[in-house]
């Protein structure tokens, strides 16, 4: 074997989008809503498949949730701070590398 795929979100990533909307705008916010406008949106998997920018993406759900421009105005750049390495997945990377 000289190939492994390892998936980032959730095995060498911690990756909570919703720990991360609750963070960011508080508990009172309407979380379901901005998660569905942001990590949830079709436009997110294009983005994660790499079919579109981060700006692209962003660009479409403010035309789309106008309502949550500045919103998605604070998402996008930010989300990357929620990610966590998960200390097992770093593990087996390294251990599959040797």
């Amino acid at each position: 074997m000289n190939t492994v795929i390892f998936d980032i979100g959730n095995v060498l990533l911690d990756f909570s989008p919703e720990r991360y909307l609750r963070d960011t705008f508080g508990p009172e916010a309407p979380l379901e809503l901005l998660h569905r406008a942001s990590f949830g949106s079709p436009q997110w998997e294009l983005l994660d498949r790499g079919e579109c920018t981060q700006r692209e993406a962003k660009e479409k759900l403010q035309a789309q949730y106008p309502h949550l421009r500045e919103e998605l105005e604070e998402i996008f750049p930010g989300w990357f701070s929620s990610l966590v390495p998960l200390d097992d997945g770093i593990s087996a990377l390294k251990g599959v590398k040797k």
